[in-house]
C-alpha cells in the first residue's frame, strides 16, 4: 500500500512539474525559486482511544522549517519538517496520568500559490506525512503516516522575505491534533 501510495504522489509531482514547466505565465522577471521557511507552531492537541485507555494531547508549541522549490504557474514542491512538544493525559477507568510528548513530522508537499495583491498571496497545499510520536512515561513509541492539508496567507515585505500564517490539518489519529504556525520565508 505505501508502495503505490509512494507511486501515486511522484506522479503527482511529474505532472504537476510538467504542467506548470509548459505554462508560458507572466512571473516576476527575476522570480526566486528555491525558498526556506521557519516558523513557530501552535498544536490543538487531540482526543484518541488507544487499548482501552483515551490519550488527550493538550495544546502544545513547537518549530517547523519549510524548504521549497516554485515550479512556475503558481505551483511549489516543499519538504516540511516540524517538531512539536505537549502534555498528554492518559485516562482508564481506574486513573489519569499526565506525561510529556514529543510530535517529530516530516512531509513531501504540494502547494498551489494564488497572487491576491502585488504583496499578498493565498495557498494551499497537500501531501503525506510521516509522524514520530513519542511519550516515553505511557511508552508509546509510535510511527504514524497520512494525508496533510493546509491553507495560508503570506504577505511580501521584500522581493525576498516575506511572513507566512498557515493552518494545517492530518488524518493522522494521535495527541497532537491539527496546528497553526507563524513563519518567516526567506526566497533565495
Amino acid at each position: 500500500m505505501k508502495k503505490i501510495l509512494a507511486l501515486l504522489i511522484a506522479s503527482g509531482l511529474a505532472v504537476t512539474s510538467g504542467y506548470a514547466s509548459g505554462m508560458h505565465l507572466e512571473e516576476h522577471e527575476s522570480e526566486n525559486n528555491f525558498y526556506i521557511a521557519t516558523k513557530a507552531i501552535y498544536s490543538f492537541g487531540a482526543s484518541v482511544e488507544e487499548e482501552g485507555a483515551t490519550l488527550e494531547g493538550s495544546a502544545g508549541a513547537g518549530l517547523g522549517v519549510d524548504v521549497g522549490y516554485k515550479l512556475g504557474a503558481g505551483f511549489c514542491v516543499e519538504l516540511d519538517v516540524a517538531y512539536v512538544q505537549a502534555d498528554v493525559v492518559e485516562k482508564t477507568v481506574s486513573e489519569e496520568k499526565t506525561a510529556k510528548g514529543t510530535f517529530t513530522t516530516s512531509s513531501l508537499d504540494v502547494a498551489y500559490i494564488h497572487h491576491i495583491t502585488h504583496e499578498l498571496e493565498a495557498f494551499v497545499k497537500g501531501g503525506y506525512e510521516y509522524e514520530f510520536e513519542k511519550i516515553s512515561d505511557l511508552g508509546v513509541d509510535a510511527t504514524n503516516s497520512g494525508f496533510v492539508y493546509a491553507v495560508g496567507l503570506e504577505y511580501e515585505l521584500s522581493h525576498t522575505h516575506a511572513i507566512a500564517l498557515e493552518y494545517e490539518e492530518t488524518t493522522i489519529k494521535g495527541p497532537r491534533g491539527n496546528i497553526a504556525s507563524l513563519g518567516y520565508v526567506y526566497n533565495f
